[in-house]
């Protein structure tokens, strides 16, 4: 009698018929977990990004700035963040803003800064020029995910989960 080593046709077939029926009822909860992660991606590196302007301004000593850009060379007149931004400080021999770092777009989110801050600056000592902050990060996709980053003028930097009541910037 003779001992059969592979499998059949129909034993494949049924374990790619398993395996798609599990991968259908997986994949439903897949979207939601990563569009957490690209909200939760973009609040780091709104986060990580005022910790370097920050850190930059007190090492080097003068004011280091973040502002939004397209381009990833000029900053722009914008409230609205999520198609990059740069770090930046003035040269002291120079006139020529320096990029320091550039964040490139993190579209389809939907970022947006204070009303009329355009810019956050650090001073040399570290301190947020002007008033707080707030960058309210979110998407059209899934409005009830959503998350603000804030700039205290002393120059603490904080994530602020969602809230049970929608933020108004946030697409409806």
């Amino acid at each position: 009698m003779r001992q059969h080593a592979g499998h059949t046709l129909i034993e494949l077939l049924m374990v790619m018929l398993v395996a798609a029926v599990l991968t259908g009822v997986a994949l439903p909860g897949l979207g939601p977990l990563l569009h957490r992660h690209r909200l939760q991606h973009a609040c780091e590196a709104l986060l990580h990004s005022a910790y370097y302007a920050r850190s930059q301004a007190i090492s080097l000593g003068r004011s280091t700035w973040l502002c939004p850009s397209r381009d990833h060379a000029h900053c722009e007149a914008a409230t609205q963040w999520q198609h990059g931004w740069l770090v930046m400080t003035a040269a002291p021999s120079i006139d020529t803003p320096v990029v320091l770092r550039e964040q490139a777009s993190l579209e389809p989110l939907h970022i947006h800064s204070s009303q009329g801050r355009l810019r956050l600056r650090f001073q040399a000592d570290g301190h947020a020029e002007g008033s707080n902050l707030t960058w309210t990060v979110c998407s059209e996709q899934r409005p009830q995910d959503q998350a603000r980053v804030i700039v205290a003028r002393s120059g603490r930097v904080r994530v602020e989960p969602r809230a049970a009541k929608p933020y108004p910037t946030c697409p409806p």
